[in-house]
């Protein structure tokens, strides 16, 4: 699906961006969170496919290198927020296992819904 994957990682989070035939394709902003509390949790901050790769599997493969990669630092638990109002997006990450901790507040575009999926140790 896509050519290359790329993982830029820091202290406080990762970037993986995606291309197709040499182009940008998708992408997606990850946070360590470093509070006691949510230490070993990773924060997706942002996901993004562009409207023309779209429907090729290629946010599917990106979720999938997300999971990997949180894996692979022992991250016990991923948590988003999507939008509420997308059954789209509803649907997308409860493929990947990923619960909803709270109900959508509203149908407004900018409203979000909170999200998280527990990995095995």
């Amino acid at each position: 699906i896509f050519d290359h994957l790329y993982t830029y990682t820091g202290l406080q989070g990762a970037l993986l961006v995606a291309s197709v035939k040499g182009t940008l394709a998708a992408c997606a902003a990850l946070a360590y969170q470093a509070s006691p509390a949510e230490k070993g949790t990773l924060h997706i901050d942002h996901f993004v496919v562009l409207p023309s790769a779209r429907g090729h599997g290629l946010g599917s493969k990106l979720m999938t290198a997300i999971l990997d990669h949180a894996r692979s630092l022992s991250i016990r638990a991923i948590r988003a927020d999507i939008p509420g109002w997308c059954p789209e997006w509803r649907s997308f990450y409860a493929r990947f296992g990923f619960v909803f901790t709270h109900p959508a507040t509203s149908d407004s575009p900018t409203s979000t819904t909170p999200v998280e999926l527990h990995l095995d140790a």
